[in-house]
């Protein structure tokens, strides 16, 4: 949409799995942390700005602690893979890696996102909570 809300560019994306975009991720991913050791769990499909449909797989890092600005928090890392088909491992060495830090346990919160900020082609980021 431009800035008056008319429709410029109109795409359609099937939904062949677990499917969520770039506000909703970080509440998506707590059902993945949840499930972590379930490999049922560790792909999922990502509606970017573009609009574009990735294919993502998790791959679970593992514990750590994680040290904020408010101390340090016990946390699990996962790292967010995008593919793109024969190009994946060009891309890998081009795209700075996209992780993910949750609270170990529930409520599952996420504590930091280190990764592109909105897409290709923008700033590479780390975010982190107050908690």
């Amino acid at each position: 949409s431009d800035s008056k809300g008319n429709i410029i560019k109109k795409t359609t994306f099937p939904i062949k799995g677990y499917t969520t975009d770039d506000a909703t991720m970080s509440y998506f991913l707590k059902t993945f942390v949840a499930h972590r050791n379930d490999k049922r769990y560790r792909r999922f499909y990502l509606i970017s700005n573009e609009p574009s449909l990735y294919n993502i797989t998790i791959k679970v890092i593992g514990a750590e602690v994680l040290e904020l600005p408010s101390g340090k928090v016990k946390a699990i890392k996962l790292r967010l893979i995008p593919n793109f088909g024969i190009l994946t491992g060009l891309t890998g060495a081009l795209i700075p890696p996209t992780y993910v830090w949750y609270s170990e346990n529930p409520p599952y919160i996420l504590l930091q996102y280190e990764g592109l900020e909105a897409g290709l082609g923008t700033s590479h980021i780390v975010a982190y909570t107050s908690i």
